[in-house]
């Protein structure tokens, strides 16, 4: 039979767990206000020497 030590501690790491799991959801979706207002974003497809294709965000500060 589990002790009670043994319980109280999968219990804490699964709650630990869930809250970090859902802080860092939370944390990926903020995104700075205005952001689009300051850079433009180009997407491109840069070949590598291997010629894969690696996908790419190429962010430039907008001309005022």
């Amino acid at each position: 039979m589990p002790s009670v030590r043994a319980f109280f501690a999968a219990t804490t790491l699964l709650g630990l767990g869930m809250l970090s799991a859902a802080v860092s959801a939370r944390a990926q979706e903020a995104k700075p206000a205005g952001f689009e207002n300051v850079f433009d974003k180009n997407e491109v497809m840069i070949a590598a020497r291997d010629g894969i294709k690696l996908h790419t965000e190429i962010y430039s500060p907008k001309k005022s």
